[in-house]
Formats: C-alpha cells, sequence, structure tokens
C-alpha cells in the first residue's frame, strides 16, 4: 500500500509512541492525523496496530515484561480514543475479515458488524516447522527465508541472526526451517516447476540438490552440509511437502465454507495472527494456496494477537465487557458437519487450488498450472 510523505510521517510517530510507550505524544500524533484529514483507518492499523506488532515481538524476546507491554497499550488507547470516532463504516457494508491464527485449533473469525463467525480446521504443527524433516521453531539458525533460481534451481536463503543471504560457499550455521522457511520453500518449488501441482516432486527436473534418500524418498537440498551447523544437508522432503498440503488445505477449505456461510465471494482484509504471522511471506503463502486470491495489500499480520488481546483486557475493563460480548456473538462452524467439507478440502490440497484462479498470481504460476486451468 502506497502512502504519503504526510501518512508516512505519522504512522511512524504513532509506532513510536505505542512501543516507547509515550502516551502524550501517541494523543498529540494522533490528533495530527486528524487535523491533517489523513484516514484515521489506515492510522489505527498501521500505526497503532503496528506499533503492538513491535511490542509483542520485545515481550516474547524476554526484551520487554508486563510492565512495559501495559504501558505501550495505555498508548495505544490514548491514540485510539481520538481515531475511532473518525473510523467510517458504510451502513450496511459487508466487513469480511478472516483470522489466520497459527496456534493450536488454527482458529478462523469472519464477519461483519451484525454477524460473527468462527471455526476450527485441524493444520496440525507442520506450519510451524514441525512434522517437517528439518523443521525447528523460529530460533537462531533457522531457515526463514528461501529463494530458487527457476532456471538454474540453486538456491538463496537467510537463516534468524544473520542479515545476509547464502551464497553457497559460506557457513551460515543453519540448523532447520521454521515455519515461514517452509512455507517460502514450497512455494519457490512450485513457482520453479520442481513440485508439480498435485504436490509431487517432479522426476524430470535435472538436478543436483534433487535426489532420493537412502530410504528411496524424492528430496530436494535447501542447503548443503558445509553451510550447516549440524553437519547435514538440510532438506525439503516428499513427505514435507505431504504435511504442508494437508494444512493448507484445510486452512483454504475453511475460509470458502466460511464465506459461503456469510454470503460472501471476497473479503476486506485478512489477517494473519500468531507470531509467526509477523514473518510469512504473503506472496509465498498465496502460492501455495493459504487462502483464497486477493489483493496482497488486503493482507496483514499483528503478530501474538491472542497474547496483546489478554494485555488488553486486563488493562481496560470497559475492554473485557466489549470482549465478552462479543464471545457471546460469535457462531461456531463445526467444519466438520458441512456435508462438502471433504470435496473442498480435496480441491484445496492442490498448489494453489485444483480449481480457483489466482488472478493475483498472474506471470508467477509455473506452466503446468495455467494449462490446467
Amino acid at each position: 500500500m502506497a502512502f504519503t510523505e504526510k501518512e508516512k510521517e505519522l504512522i511512524d510517530r504513532l509506532q513510536d509512541a505505542v512501543v516507547n510507550y509515550k502516551v502524550d505524544e501517541a494523543r498529540k500524533a494522533a490528533q495530527d492525523a486528524v487535523d491533517a484529514g489523513v484516514n484515521a483507518y489506515t492510522m489505527t492499523m498501521e500505526g497503532l496496530a503496528g506499533g503492538m506488532a513491535v511490542v509483542s515481538e520485545k515481550f516474547d524476546s524476554h526484551e520487554y515484561f508486563v510492565p512495559e507491554t501495559l504501558l505501550c497499550a495505555k498508548a495505544l488507547y490514548a491514540a485510539l480514543d481520538i481515531l475511532k470516532p473518525r473510523i467510517k463504516v458504510k451502513e450496511g457494508e459487508v466487513k469480511g475479515q478472516v483470522v489466520l491464527g497459527v496456534l493450536q485449533g488454527d482458529v478462523h473469525d469472519l464477519g461483519n458488524k451484525e454477524r460473527l463467525i468462527s471455526s476450527s480446521c485441524a493444520t496440525g504443527p507442520a506450519l510451524e516447522g514441525a512434522q517437517i524433516e528439518y523443521g525447528m521453531r523460529a530460533a537462531p539458525g533457522a531457515l526463514e527465508k528461501i529463494k530458487i533460481d527457476p532456471g538454474t534451481y540453486e538456491v538463496h536463503y537467510k537463516v534468524i541472526g544473520d542479515d545476509h543471504w547464502s551464497d553457497g560457499k559460506r557457513n551460515m550455521q543453519a540448523k532447520g526451517i521454521c515455519g515461514s522457511g517452509i512455507i517460502d520453500g514450497i512455494a519457490e518449488m512450485f513457482l520453479a516447476g520442481i513440485i508439480k501441482k498435485n504436490g509431487r516432486i517432479n522426476p524430470e527436473i535435472q538436478c543436483p540438490r534433487l535426489r532420493k534418500s537412502a530410504k528411496g524418498m524424492a528430496e530436494f537440498v535447501i542447503a548443503w552440509g558445509h553451510e550447516t551447523s549440524i553437519g547435514e544437508d538440510i532438506v525439503i522432503t516428499q513427505k514435507d511437502i505431504r504435511a504442508i498440503q494437508l494444512a493448507k488445505g484445510a486452512l483454504y477449505a475453511g475460509c470458502l465454507i466460511m464465506m459461503r456461510e456469510l454470503g460472501i465471494k471476497s473479503f476486506d482484509r485478512l489477517v494473519i495472527a500468531g507470531a509467526f504471522g509477523n514473518h510469512i511471506n504473503k506472496f509465498s503463502a498465496m502460492a501455495i494456496g493459504m487462502f483464497p486470491d486477493c489483493e496482497p495489500d488486503k493482507v496483514q499480520a499483528v503478530g501474538n494477537a491472542a497474547g496483546d488481546g489478554a494485555r488488553i483486557a486486563l488493562l481496560n475493563v470497559n475492554k473485557r465487557r466489549e470482549a465478552y460480548d462479543i464471545a457471546r456473538r460469535v457462531e461456531y462452524v463445526e467444519l466438520g458437519l458441512e456435508e462438502d467439507f471433504n470435496d473442498r478440502f480435496s480441491e484445496a490440497m492442490q498448489f494453489p487450488h485444483m480449481f480457483d484462479e489466482f488472478p493475483h498470481l498472474a506471470g508467477m504460476l509455473p506452466v503446468e498450472y495455467k494449462e490446467a486451468m
């Protein structure tokens, strides 16, 4: 999303005020935003929510503790009291919001101001790096970003704790692959034609990195042994790809069924919650079909939303009541009872989907996918 210089300045001021718990500055920045006539919703989501995402990271890394976090929330509410009355929603406008939380249960929420629905689909821990051959949590040494050259199939990656991209020579001290890394890796393999639409590794590819393991399973080398701290090649296996297909297929099918329940064909905003969401590449996620096609600007990561919500409820009694009221309104949709869930799930297991089109990925998808449409 493109912002004017004034908007960028105000967003930076709001984020700084929240992160550094400057209550007075938060009020002043919010009032300046109102006086300048900029979009209050944009200031709230980019400035305030963006600031709290940074606070969440600081809390998770033990740089901030509960006292600092509560002070940050106080600054947020000081600004929100000024911005909230200026946030306009057209009467009767459907505001579809899908929240993908890569937490236990993998909850979706979808709704507008008149109706809220929720569901849960068992994606398993694959999206967090578990059930993956070389999967690990997001910690130093984990591959977090991966790029594959579609012509040479050469791999370049970044690991947590090192700002440099790999060059094939330097020891990157790689230990494994975290959730954002496995999504990047599989998306890049698909876009390079290494993985076919049905998820199978393409046996026609001639490349030193593509091989079979001692057990006869196809695998693709992401990092050679001399680049790792474990002295082994780090690979993505056919089994890893299947685990991600099951997880992303469940997420996609859940999104479709909930959108149908509300009678909408698209959503206005898609929010990825969880610490995982701060690092995920939205294009990679869309390329493998984690969620329906949409404008990339509509996708937003908000970090540890559950933790932020808990801290807000502790700080503000009115917000605690509001959360209680919202929880009472939410209708739960049991996906397993939907007659066509298995069909939608099977269709969504293909990359990015068996039938659905992805116009926002135009020019990125491999020829095989385009010919199948």
